[in-house]
């Protein structure tokens, strides 16, 4: 009777395993940190044709639940010996969160805000270190400690940033 309760005690426990070690990855996974606010200065260092395009930009990342969300970029864009500013908007929809840490969005509008001077083939440039395709854009985010996280679009790690 003994041998037969152990015998039961572990079967149970195997068979249960492999559940109970999803269910502790689910739990670490999940994101359930909305609205997600985040601040970030990056150095991009890009390359168009051969020659090197240096940007300078401020990244303010607003994700107010999985479905909607924006991404403001400010910054200086230094393209030879031209200089301009950057200065643009992105609005996000009809996201999802898929793999726990991992969003993707609809671009639904790229709006020039004022003082924004920056050639569109040059925001292309930065713009395709979140794309996916031509409307889609996609981040990871990835918590460091309690106010700073990784972000990570789908090439590339792109910054630290620190939420607010």
């Amino acid at each position: 009777m003994i041998k037969k309760t152990v015998f039961a005690l572990i079967a149970v426990m195997v068979v249960s395993a492999p559940f109970v070690v999803k269910l502790a990855q689910d739990k670490i996974n999940r994101f359930n940190n909305f609205p997600f606010k985040c601040l970030s200065f990056t150095r991009y260092v890009l390359d168009d044709e051969g020659r090197k395009v240096h940007m300078n930009i401020a990244q303010d990342l607003r994700l107010y639940t999985s479905d909607r969300g924006y991404l403001l970029l400010n910054g200086n864009v230094v393209d030879g010996d031209k200089t301009s500013r950057l200065s643009r908007a992105i609005r996000l929809g009809n996201g999802t969160l898929v793999q726990g840490k991992t969003f993707t969005y609809e671009i639904k509008d790229i709006e020039s805000l004022d003082g924004d001077g920056s050639d569109d083939k040059i925001f292309q440039l930065l713009l395709n270190e979140y794309r996916t395709g031509s409307r889609e854009f996609q981040i990871d985010v990835f918590k460091i400690d309690k106010r700073t996280w990784l972000i990570r679009g789908p090439y590339a790690f792109i910054n630290t940033c620190t939420r607010y």
